[in-house]
This record gives C-alpha cells, structure tokens and sequence, in this order.
C-alpha cells in the first residue's frame, strides 16, 4: 500500500475503499458497491483473512439462483436463513399486508415484520442489504383454521435486516479531511473515488475527467 493510500485511510478511515479489489473474482457476482461495502468492513478487521471471510459470506449468502431449491431446502430444514439482496416492500392495501421480493430467489410474495419497513423505509423502493427470513407455515396454518380467504404468499418472513446503503451523506467529514490534503492531492484522491487511476493522467486530463462529472 503507498502512502497516498496510507493517507486517505488515516484520514478518511472506515469510508475509504480500495477499489481494485472489488475486481477480484470472489465478488463478481456482486453489484460493484456491495463488493466495496464488504471488502471495505473485513479488510481493516483482519488484512489478512479478510478474503477467506468475504469469499464465505458470498458463497453462503449469496448464491447463485440456481441453487434456488437448495436454500429453500435449508429454510425448511433450519427455520431460518441469511442472505444479501435487493429486497423491496410493496403494500398491498386490499389484503392490508407487506408483501416482501426476494429477487435472488425468485419470490415476489414473501412477508416482512413491520419494524423492518418502519425501520428502514426506503426498502419501499427496494434496497440492498443482508437479511435474516425465517420459514414460518404455521402463520398460513394459523389462517386457514380461522377460517379466513386463502391469502397466497410464500411463509419466509424477514425479521432482520442490515442495509449496505448509506442513508445519509455527511459532506462535514470530507469539507474537514479536505484541509489534510494538497490541492494536487485531492485531484488524485477525486480521480481514485471514480476507479481510475491518476498517474496515467496529465493534470490536463484529470481535470476534464472531473468536469465530468458536473450535473
């Protein structure tokens, strides 16, 4: 690691990511922010086992659809279930209930407790994250010996929930690690945070590159 990076982790600590390593081939499954999120929590907590860890949280919680039947399986057997994905909440008002996508897994009628929606409203709009699901048949058995309208949903219900993405944006933390930084410094630093790298840029060239990115 050169000191640039050296720097910018003092600096900016937990919120820094290498970005050449979310090209490894253990997170290429992964939405390319997912693989930092993952590789930015395990690397500082252990820069040596940390690919061991991440490449097993990948492999167990997040699996490839086809192995669909077999989670499922694991579900039934075990009661319950970890796993990363896009879940989203989408209200059904006729049935007065949250029906929960589990995209992954191809479920689109799963349930949620509604602490986790009222925790984390924006898994209205859909939002990636790791999720514990329980296998719960007795809440469709409890139903039916009411005697109330068969309601279709799958019984695995989501009961916890860890988000990857970051709600809010605190710009205080950059405006004040700016000051550690040369002007020079800081180009380079803005140049790293879009996965491209700033030696093989003229200073002519990076500063169209961040024009850019100007809305």
């Amino acid at each position: 690691m050169t000191l640039s990076n050296e720097k910018i982790l003092r600096v900016f600590g937990d919120i820094a990511v290498e970005k050449s390593l979310a090209r490894l081939e253990i997170v290429s499954r992964l939405p390319r922010f997912i693989a930092e999120y993952l590789i930015s929590k395990y690397y500082r907590k252990d820069p040596v086992g940390w690919i061991d860890t991440v490449a097993r949280i990948v492999r167990d919680y997040y699996p490839d659809p086809r192995e669909k039947d077999r989670v499922l399986s694991r579900a039934k057997r075990e009661g319950k279930i970890t796993l990363i994905d896009e879940y989203k909440v989408v209200v059904n008002l006729k049935r007065n209930m949250y029906y929960l996508h589990i995209p992954n897994l191809q479920i689109y009628d799963a349930l949620v407790s509604e602490t986790v929606v009222d925790r984390y409203e924006r898994i209205l709009s859909g939002l990636w994250g790791i999720g514990i699901l329980e296998y719960r048949p007795e809440i469709a058995e409890a139903l039916s010996s009411k005697g109330r309208e068969k309601i279709p949903f799958t019984p695995l219900i989501l009961i916890d929930f860890e988000p990857f993405q970051v709600y809010n944006i605190d710009l205080g933390s950059f405006i004040e690690g700016r000051r550690y930084f040369t002007t020079e410094e800081w180009i380079d630093l803005l140049i790293k945070s879009i996965g491209l790298n700033p030696q093989v840029y003229s200073k002519r060239q990076k500063l169209l590159l961040l024009f850019r990115l100007v809305p």
